[in-house]
């Protein structure tokens, strides 16, 4: 869930929060150029054994393949 979203550059610094499949309260943040409302629920993506790094899913940087 977004927690914060602020101006910075062009862009969004979007803070965010989100549980790991164990329960655990993890925080993050992305550089985006879309602005999101506190309280937005975000799809994220993270490594299980080190949930410190996550991103917003969908990721900019990559494209799904079929």
């Amino acid at each position: 869930m977004v927690t914060s979203c602020t101006p910075k550059d062009r862009a969004y610094r979007v803070d965010y929060e989100f549980r790991t499949e164990g329960g655990t309260l993890i925080n993050g943040h992305i550089d985006s150029k879309d602005s999101y409302e506190t309280g937005t629920r975000i799809w994220i993506l993270y490594l299980p054994q080190r949930p410190q790094r996550n991103h917003r899913y969908p990721l900019d940087f990559f494209e799904v393949a079929g």
